[in-house]
């Protein structure tokens, strides 16, 4: 399911104006306002393709630090398919 939904967003950038570029983030990091879970680490890993102001693609997004095997609650996490458009405002 995930790898036809990113298939069909590739072909419908490929109907752009300028070829897609295509990128995968990884990262980790810390909430800039702690709520009290010891060791808070929130994580994604994304791929994404992008032609002018659209992207669109593959988008995980979890906190680490809050699931097995680090305590015993199911991690809590986010995946989402989503097109994008960027306009700049200043």
């Amino acid at each position: 399911m995930r790898v036809a939904a990113l298939a069909a967003l590739l072909i419908a950038l490929g109907g752009c104006a300028t070829p897609p570029a295509c990128y995968v983030e990884v990262g980790a990091g810390a909430w800039v306002d702690p709520d009290g879970t010891p060791g808070n680490t929130p994580s994604e890993a994304n791929a994404y393709c992008q032609s002018g102001a659209w992207s669109g693609g593959f988008y995980h997004t979890s906190d680490i630090a809050r699931g097995r095997p680090f305590n015993s609650q199911d991690e809590t996490s986010t995946d989402k398919v989503m097109i994008k458009y960027r306009k700049r405002v200043f």
